[in-house]
């Protein structure tokens, strides 16, 4: 069995975003991990293998597709809870972080 000491969906999540924080980790298991090099390295190679992983893929031409399928019904949300320019400002944040995110984990994780 392998166990990671978190799961890699908070590769694309920032402290900011939730309680979840790479430097500061809330969690017994995976600070107790930071202090043991065995598990380190194997945290540090499970980070190295979903950057490579992702490297073949084009993270933006997927936001762009998503944000077709969904860019009609957005605008025809009856309940209105998000004026177009708020939209605009939502997706570029996104795109712009998930453009910068992999270069963030390889600084972070030191790949």
């Amino acid at each position: 069995m392998e166990m990671l000491t978190t799961d890699l969906d908070y590769a694309f999540d920032s402290a900011y975003m939730n309680w979840f924080d790479w430097e500061e980790p809330a969690g017994e298991l995976v600070k107790d991990c930071y202090q043991d090099s065995r598990c380190l390295e194997a945290q540090t190679i499970a980070v190295e293998t979903l950057l490579e992983q992702l490297s073949g893929l084009d993270l933006q031409q997927q936001l762009l597709d998503w944000y077709a399928l969904a860019e009609e019904l957005i605008h025809q949300d009856p309940r209105g809870e998000c004026s177009t320019s708020e939209l605009n400002e939502a997706k570029a944040d996104m795109f712009g972080w998930v453009n910068d995110r992999d270069e963030e984990m390889r600084d972070f994780w030191g790949l």
